[in-house]
């Protein structure tokens, strides 16, 4: 005879004691404009709030989701600089850039650092001002 406390395997290959359920953490992507809709359809349902974080630096395909660059910061930076035709570009305008990546403002320091070693960006007379050195998408 088995008692509720003991430990028993589950059909599906895990351990849990007699009237416990499994329980399961599902991710998915989804576009902005239907995540209101998803989050309101899970309300009643999920145990706890969803965590919703932004995807960057992908792009939809037959496939589903895939990166367009590698995801390093200097990639994600040198992409952002082609996309936007910047001629010069500001430590607000990096700072800016930062936080709409979901990373810290202060980095930016960083950012510049990485820009100037890989030929990106080169530094001007004026103080936080940065000219764009790379090839600007037409």
């Amino acid at each position: 005879m088995q008692h509720r406390w003991q430990v028993r395997p589950a059909t599906d290959g895990a351990f849990r004691t007699d009237g416990e359920r499994t329980m399961f953490r599902v991710e998915l992507f989804v576009d902005d404009k239907k995540l209101g809709d998803v989050l309101r359809l899970v309300q009643g349902i999920a145990l706890q709030q969803p965590s919703v974080d932004p995807v960057v630096n992908a792009k939809v395909g037959k496939n589903g989701v895939t990166a367009v660059t590698s995801g390093t910061a200097i990639e994600l930076f040198k992409d952002y600089l082609t996309k936007n035709s910047f001629a010069e570009i500001t430590t607000t305008g990096i700072k800016i850039w930062l936080t709409s990546m979901g990373r810290s403002p202060t980095s930016c320091r960083y950012i510049i650092d990485l820009g100037v070693q890989a030929g990106l960006i080169k530094p001007t007379k004026v103080r936080g001002k940065y000219l764009v050195t790379q090839k600007r998408s037409k």
